[in-house]
């Protein structure tokens, strides 16, 4: 039977007469009524020595609970017939002087129990036995921040606890010195230990309890039975020192975290065994193997890599190991932290772009079981072009778990058929079609190995990503490419579609038709197209099959194709003049899916916004932007689902996305802030995260298709207009221009400005601009959903711009005291003169006197 040296000895020298530890000194708190001698409170006695100890800082008339009522005379720890001090009845009181010196051992070996219970995390420390004074060898065991430590003169630094000791609960805390090393344990678990030497107790200065010597310092709980031994109850010499990390080390990047530790001294151990997990009780729960995470033989390195780790978490780590003899060595409890990321979603996985592999076309599929599956593959110049992993949750994306790491597998997609998991791509970059299929849910997989077994297309150069499977007619469709066509990219792509008989065996060859392949041709769009690719099977609303496709025009508006796909899955066919349609984001990877509640097909793409206009159509890829369609020609922009404003180093991209019920959960190929440098660029990404977008039907607040434009310099007594269009409607638009005293003016109509809105429009007119209507304007436009506030459009006054032919032919009138007349036919505007008197000539040769001709 093991022996775990650490926890049971301590047990046994307690509960059995055997053994030879003695009792040195014993505060059992039971006192049910102290004493009052005109001058202070005493009657805490030391049990062995009989020393009465006084209460410090308790006035005459202090509520000490005679009956039970405040410090004394309450119950303790359960199970026990034991009482307790309270010292939180009264926070401004002070604690117990023992007026017992040298209640440790000056050099020699102890054992410090006590127990406690205390709902106060004691941000500053809160000292439960204590000589601290500031003198040499002072000594303390308090609590801060929720954790228990136990600190001597001369330490180099405390010994903390893991676990926390603030849950108002009660706890038995222990400190122990053998020779040159110190414990700390909680509820007998050994949570620290470290050597320190030199080590000396003072012997001058009495003890308290409650409170430290030098300041105040005071505990707020309870505290029951001080007990002091003269031997380390819990001691061995047979230690396992932990080397990486330190406990509490946070790591940057949770893949870098690594375990470590050095053999114990004179023991045969046989293995080691390494407990893990973020639950720090199975961790700390000897008689449970619940959070073993391996066994690894006393010859072999003695290190643990823990994978699939998450940011911002705690970890809890153990390690054990069993001799020759079958005894057990416990080592005690340790944990690191992972750095915390402000990053949208949850993340799956993440590779620091130091490593040079980067992660990328993620697939996500929805089991029958609820599990969600994500697949992803990894690319770069650390990698080899031909690696995928598979991760799972179980709790709806909240938490994911690596599964399986292969190779022969690049750019696929998952589906469900017939109830059992299929992935679709290439066996590498540019290698063969193949699709491979599980039936455990992705944790293994079946192994391409001839056309009956997975190779459906033998030769080479074949490029696709996760699209999606559509079927109809009693087949299978997916979009694929090929590669053929030349080495440059987007030229080099054929497109085409391949399709199997529902019934078939998608894992032969002969299963499977394929349309013939469309090639780039140079002349499309007017000499900009760049090729297609990253194709979609899709329904049409009569139920016929095409391809929408990833169109390479680095313009906008962006494109998309069509290529129609004819019902036996032989031919397809394309119309250059009629088949490229406007997609917002088309320049970029999609994926669309029909909505079985709405028959409207839903989409997320890279739109490029309005304000990242003007750079790299094909690397704008900073906000996902949520759209749907009827006709699959036209579709509308919703809402931005994701967004940073950060273009070169941040992306959210090649979003695979499935339906569940409400929601929309996808899988994102992730640009982003990490701590380490961050993304190589917005392609390069070094995370795959998890998103859940809620209520994606809507209804959706107003989302702006197009802001109101600058009027800049323009001439006074000109008419201006400003307008912004929105698409999913608004119930109302109103008008307001900027005020720098932050009180913004709301415009009505009436005099010289009008207002005409419909559902998706707002236009607001100022006729005869003057130099009081320089300013910002802007709109907000709301409906049930919410509202959107469009961006500031400027109007600027040209004060001096007049047209020359017109000055030429001024025709000025004096009427009502002022000179006016038109001054710009073109616009028909009217001026008015102010400060010329009836008389004053206004005009020399035809020019005007006051300002310029142009």
């Amino acid at each position: 039977m093991k022996r775990y040296f650490f926890l049971l000895t301590a047990f046994l020298f307690i509960s059995s007469p055997m053994f030879s530890a003695q009792l040195l000194r014993h505060w059992s708190l039971d006192e049910a009524s102290l004493n009052y001698d005109g001058g202070k409170w005493s009657g805490t006695e030391e049990d062995i020595s009989k020393t009465a100890g006084r209460l410090f800082g308790f006035a005459e008339f202090s509520d000490i609970g005679q009956s039970g009522a405040g410090l004394i005379g309450n119950k303790g720890a359960p199970g026990s017939n034991d009482l307790a001090y309270d010292f939180q009845t009264d926070p401004s009181i002070g604690g117990v002087a023992t007026q017992v010196y040298g209640a440790l051992p000056e050099t020699g070996d102890f054992t410090l129990e006590v127990w406690i219970k205390t709902s106060s995390p004691h941000t500053s420390q809160g000292h439960i036995f204590s000589n601290s004074s500031n003198q040499p060898g002072r000594a303390s065991l308090y609590i801060q921040n929720g954790k228990a430590s136990f600190w001597a003169d001369g330490f180099s630094s405390a010994l903390s606890s893991v676990s926390n000791v603030d849950d108002g609960q009660w706890h038995k805390v222990s400190a122990a010195r053998s020779g040159e090393n110190f414990y700390l344990k909680i509820d007998e678990r050994l949570e620290a230990w470290s050597e320190e030497k030199g080590i000396i107790f003072d012997q001058n200065t009495f003890w308290m309890i409650g409170r430290q010597r030098s300041w105040a310092g005071n505990y707020e709980g309870m505290v029951s039975d001080v007990k002091v031994y003269d031997e380390a109850l819990f001691g061995s010499p047979q230690q396992i020192e932990y080397s990486t990390p330190e406990n509490g080390f946070q790591f940057a990047d949770p893949s870098a975290a690594a375990l470590s530790w050095e053999a114990p001294k004179g023991v045969d151990v046989m293995e080691y065994r390494v407990y893990f997990s973020e639950d720090f009780q199975a961790v700390s729960d000897l008689s449970s193997d619940e959070a073993l995470a391996d066994t690894i033989p006393a010859g072999q390195e003695r290190t643990y890599s823990p994978e699939g780790l998450e940011f911002n978490t705690t970890y809890y780590w153990r390690i054990d190991a069993e001799t020759s003899g079958g005894e057990a060595v416990q080592g005690r409890i340790s944990s690191f932290r992972t750095e915390p990321l402000d990053i949208p979603g949850q993340v799956i996985a993440h590779s620091p772009k130091s490593s040079g592999i980067y992660i990328g076309s993620p697939a996500i599929a929805i089991l029958p079981s609820g599990e969600y599956v994500v697949k992803f593959c990894e690319f770069g110049p650390g990698s080899t072009f031909d690696t995928s992993l598979i991760y799972i949750s179980s709790d709806k994306g909240k938490n994911w778990k690596l599964v399986n790491r292969y190779k022969g597998m690049f750019w696929s997609n998952l589906f469900l058929h017939n109830s059992e998991l299929y992935q679709m791509g290439a066996s590498k970059r540019y290698g063969q079609c193949v699709i491979r299929k599980s039936s455990d849910g992705g944790r293994t997989w079946t192994t391409p190995q001839d056309e009956n077994s997975g190779i459906i297309l033998p030769d080479s150069q074949y490029h696709t990503a996760a699209v999606p499977m559509v079927v109809s007619n009693g087949r299978i469709w997916r979009a694929m490419e090929d590669g053929q066509n030349g080495t440059k990219w987007g030229e080099r792509f054929r497109a085409f579609v391949m399709s199997a008989p529902l019934d078939s065996n998608l894992l032969k060859a002969s299963s499977w038709t394929a349309t013939n392949r469309i090639a780039y041709n140079e002349n499309w769009l007017g000499g900009e197209f760049g090729g297609f690719l990253e194709g979609n099977a899709v329904l049409t609303p009569d139920g016929q099959v095409v391809n929408i496709l990833r169109v390479d025009y680095r313009d906008v508006p962006e494109k998309a194709a069509i290529i129609r796909v004819s019902e036996d899955g032989e031919t397809a066919s394309f119309d250059p003049e009629n088949d490229f349609i406007t997609f917002p984001g088309g320049c970029k990877k999609f994926t669309i899916r029909r909505d079985p509640v709405t028959n409207r097909c839903w989409t997320l793409s890279n739109a490029v916004l309005p304000q990242h206009e003007g750079g790299n159509v094909e690397r704008t890829r900073n906000a996902q932007v949520l759209m749907s369609s009827e006709n699959l020609r036209e579709w509308t922009e919703h809402k931005v689902v994701l967004y940073h404003e950060d273009v070169s180093n941040h992306g959210f991209q090649y979003l695979d996305w499935r339906f569940e019920g409400d929601d929309i959960v996808a899988a994102s190929r992730t640009a982003y802030d990490d701590g380490l440098g961050g993304a190589d660029n917005q392609h390069n990404s070094n995370f795959i995260t998890f998103h859940r977008f809620e209520d994606f039907r809507g209804p959706h607040r107003p989302y702006i298709k197009s802001q109101p434009e600058d009027s800049l310099q323009t001439p006074a007594g000109r008419d201006i207009s400003f307008e912004i269009t929105v698409n999913n409607g608004a119930d109302s638009f109103t008008w307001y221009k900027k005020n720098s005293n932050g009180s913004d003016l709301k415009i009505s109509a009436g005099g010289r400005f009008s207002l005409e809105s419909g559902s998706g429009s707002s236009q607001l007119t100022i006729e005869s601009i003057s130099n009081e209507d320089e300013g910002e304007y802007y709109c907000v436009a709301e409906n049930s959903a919410g509202q959107v506030r469009s961006e500031p459009a400027k109007l600027t006054i040209d004060k001096q711009a007049c047209t020359a032919a017109s000055l030429m032919k001024l025709n000025l009138q004096r009427q009502s005291g002022f000179w006016s007349g038109v001054i710009d036919s073109a616009y028909q505007s009217f001026a008015h003169f102010s400060g010329f008197s009836e008389n004053d000539e206004l005009t020399h040769s035809g020019l005007i006197v006051l300002g310029r001709t142009r």
